[in-house]
This record gives structure tokens, C-alpha cells and sequence, in this order.
């Protein structure tokens, strides 16, 4: 019985170890690995925005901030009945999963997460991803 490298050429062998070699002389973190998460920077920038401009303080009209939110998102991609997406792919109906993004909107979603954003700017915290998540799940 051979084994998988003894049916490998001369050549097949050369051209791994160049590519490996290859691989090596690269620099350790590469731009494309290195994307941010557009939701994570969108929540940075939206609690950070309205901390910034007062509306994050406890004494201050819970109304204002959601409503700065939804300007903050102007122009964000409206995708229809996001919530019912897992349905259409053959998700159960008894059983949903948390679906959020603040990339992408239908008019549910937009309201809640713009709601959540203002919350999330009231506390002390650092806005993460999970807290926003954790918080859309307490909402609904």
C-alpha cells in the first residue's frame, strides 16, 4: 500500500515547497484577513456619535436618540422581511434564530436596532456586538 506522498511527482513536490516558502515571506497580517465588520463599525460609530453629542445621557429624552439613529443610517440598504428570511431557506417556524444586521434593514428591524443603538449609548460600556445582540433579543 503506498501512502499519498509517494505518488506525488518531482515537480508536484518542488512546486509545494516553493509555494510554501512563498507563503512564509509574506507579512503576517494580510489587508484582506485584516476587514473589519461593517455592523461591529457601524455600532462603534453610532453609540460613539450619540455619546458624543449628549444623547447617550440618562437625564435626556429617550425619543431624540433613536431618532439621530435612524439618520445616522440614512441610505443603508433596505432588504424586505428580513425576519422571515430562515422561513423562505426552510428554517422551522417554532424555532427562530436572532437575525441582525445594521448593514441591511426592513422596516422592523430598522426601528429595533435603532431603538437598541440608543440604549446601548446610555451605559457606560463598550458597545459590542454581543450586547447589541443581547439587547434586540430582551426588545423582542
Amino acid at each position: 500500500m503506498s501512502t499519498p506522498h509517494e505518488n506525488l511527482s518531482r515537480r508536484e513536490i518542488l512546486r509545494t515547497a516553493a509555494l510554501g516558502a512563498a507563503a512564509l515571506m509574506l507579512p503576517a497580517k494580510l489587508v484582506a484577513c485584516n476587514r473589519a465588520d461593517p455592523d461591529l463599525e457601524r455600532l462603534t460609530r453610532w453609540v460613539d456619535a450619540l455619546r458624543r453629542e449628549g444623547l447617550g445621557k440618562p437625564g435626556v429624552s429617550l425619543g431624540l436618540a433613536p431618532v439621530r439613529v435612524g439618520e445616522l443610517a440614512a441610505g443603508t440598504r433596505y432588504v424586505p422581511d428580513t425576519l422571515d428570511e430562515y422561513l423562505r431557506s426552510g428554517g422551522s417556524p417554532f424555532q427562530e434564530p436572532l437575525t441582525v444586521s445594521l448593514a441591511h434593514f426592513d422596516c422592523v428591524t430598522l426601528v429595533e436596532s435603532c431603538l437598541v443603538v440608543a440604549r446601548l449609548a446610555r451605559t457606560e460600556k463598550r458597545a459590542t456586538w454581543k450586547s447589541f445582540g443581547q439587547e434586540i433579543e430582551r426588545t423582542r
